[in-house]
């Protein structure tokens, strides 16, 4: 299924999260059947009513080339809810389902939804500024295979089994690079002993992995790895490390550095609202 573009269908997991002291009214602007929200892409059913778009006469606002339409079309229900101000300064690093809206600000949040997503539809965000509009600008999810996320400015699909294969054979693909390098079978080092100053982080055959993706090295295999995986002995399974996206990469650098990874998800920032809740 083609994702969707439209975050109206989490309208109640949008009103659970509005800030204290914000009022989401009922539109009151016609609109055109078959026309849609110029910001997210909602086709208008015949009567809707739309909302003043809160772009128009903006001077700060630079997300115009994101938009399906003009600055002067009214937008939908979802988008004058995701607007909001705690929307664009406290939920910028969440995900967002049916049911309400977790945080995915931590390594161990943010690795635990990698691995184990809700079930669809669900919206992926981090923001790494302050004031930034993700949620309209990032597809619904449609799957919990094959899955979009926007960090920032970037936005692309995560291939679930791919980044969990990956995580999974990484202690395996440096021994075998440190084999390779020997000649031979390698010494295995002991774990080394837990240290509260130590860091967490698991070894990683990348160069550089890049929270903000904009490293040039993000996701650039080591010169010794890269080596080893182009050799005749590279096992099969190993070429999962060609085929990961910069998004993917940047999926990983959160599991590496996770303290610990759940099974389950951690308590919700909010729980869904009727969509509709909004005040007449």
């Amino acid at each position: 299924m083609k994702p969707s573009t439209i975050p109206a269908v989490l309208t109640g997991a949008w009103l659970a999260a509005v800030g204290s002291g914000e009022t989401i009214t009922e539109g009151h602007l016609d609109t055109v059947p078959g026309s849609c929200c110029p910001l997210c892409g909602h086709a208008f059913r015949p009567g809707e009513k739309g909302h003043t778009n809160p772009s128009n006469g903006s001077v700060t606002f630079n997300d115009a080339p994101s938009m399906k339409g003009g600055c002067t079309d009214p937008v939908c229900d979802a988008c004058i809810i995701i607007w909001g101000k705690r929307f664009l300064l406290n939920l910028s690093k969440t995900i967002a389902t049916l049911q309400g809206m977790w945080s995915v600000a931590s390594n161990n949040d943010r690795a635990h939804f990698l691995l184990h997503p809700p079930e669809p539809p669900f919206v992926f965000v981090v923001g790494l500024a302050k004031q930034q509009h993700l949620f309209w600008r990032t597809p619904v999810a449609t799957s919990r295979d094959v899955f979009p996320i926007r960090v920032g400015p970037h936005a692309g699909f995560v291939r679930r089994k791919t980044i969990e294969s990956a995580w999974r054979l990484t202690p395996e693909l440096l021994q075998l690079v440190a084999d390779h390098e020997a000649g031979g079978p390698a010494k295995r080092s002991a774990p080394p002993k837990p240290s509260k100053a130590a860091s967490t982080a698991q070894p990683h055959p990348f160069i550089r992995l890049d929270r903000d993706l904009v490293h040039p090295q993000h996701g650039i295999l080591k010169p010794n790895v890269r080596s080893f995986l182009s050799s005749p002995g590279a096992p099969p399974q190993m070429r999962v490390f060609d085929q990961l996206t910069a998004l993917e990469c940047w999926g990983l650098a959160a599991i590496y550095n996770a303290s610990a990874i759940a099974d389950s998800p951690p308590p919700p920032i909010t729980t869904a609202a009727p969509a509709t809740a909004l005040a007449a």
